[in-house]
């Protein structure tokens, strides 16, 4: 199922525009090669079934944050529309904000961070192999953006799942008032710039 170019998100995060474009992204996965052809929700359920531990979840946490300034520079580099070059500066300003944020909350509780799995880091690699092919340009600028919406509904059902089984309480207050907060925000921000740049 193909995205027609001309259909424009709704603003809003209203259950309707929220299964539209949930649709859409995993029609994307499944043409650029993204997350194996799995929905965000899909991704996020797989990453989320592995983990066991608050370890678990300040790796996984970290490794999420990791493919976000990745991403975001080569973005950076390789955008042309201006907004989504000032997404990107974003996405690597806020995310080593948070990552830093979540070590210094760890090394405060003497909590380690751990990869329960290799779930995530195999979709980030796919999803930056994707990126270094999409050549320059708008091009570059919708598969990026097409990513974005893809990476921040992972995150939100990732961080969602951690809140339910972090079992430290300072935790799941993190979770719920530092890191779903921006990270919804930024999935907003993306899915407004893709309804006014297209989709690939």
């Amino acid at each position: 199922m193909r995205m027609p170019t001309r259909l424009r998100l709704r603003r809003t995060l209203g259950a309707a525009a929220a299964l539209t474009t949930l649709a859409a992204c995993s029609s994307m996965g499944s043409m650029f090669g993204m997350g194996g052809g799995m929905s965000p929700t899909q991704q996020a359920a797989d990453v989320n079934a592995s983990v066991r531990s608050d370890a678990d979840i300040m790796g996984v946490l970290h490794q999420s944050n990791l493919g976000e300034i990745n991403a975001g520079n080569v973005a950076q580099s390789r955008a042309s529309d201006q907004a989504v070059r000032d997404f990107a500066a974003m996405m690597i300003r806020d995310h080593t904000s948070l990552d830093r944020q979540g070590a210094s909350m760890a090394q405060q509780w003497g909590v380690g961070m751990s990869m329960p799995s290799n779930s995530l880091p195999q979709l980030q690699q796919t999803e930056m192999q994707t990126l270094s092919g999409a050549g320059n340009g708008a091009a570059f600028d919708r598969v990026y953006m097409a990513s974005q919406v893809m990476d921040h509904q992972r995150t939100l059902a990732i961080v969602d799942g951690a809140i339910n089984t972090a079992r430290r309480p300072e935790l799941r207050t993190m979770l719920r008032d530092q890191v779903r907060p921006p990270v919804a925000m930024h999935l907003q921000m993306a899915q407004n710039i893709q309804s006014r740049i297209g989709t690939p």
